[in-house]
């Protein structure tokens, strides 16, 4: 939450300071790398727990 606040000031802040068509090339990039930085950081913890409840069950089971 606090990371969407912090992009949120720093799209607000390129706003008010460079032109339209950089403007809207940061933000694109900044929502592009954002989407991807969320969908590696969810698909690796998901991994994590994964590979995490396979070792617990493998432990109970021999």
């Amino acid at each position: 939450m606090l990371d969407r606040i912090k992009a949120e000031s720093r799209i607000n802040a390129v706003l008010k300071t460079k032109s339209k068509r950089k403007t809207r090339i940061d933000f694109h990039f900044l929502v592009v790398y954002e989407a991807i930085f969320y969908h590696a950081a969810r698909r690796f913890i998901f991994l994590c727990v994964l590979a995490y409840s396979v070792a617990i069950f493998h432990f109970l089971l021999f």
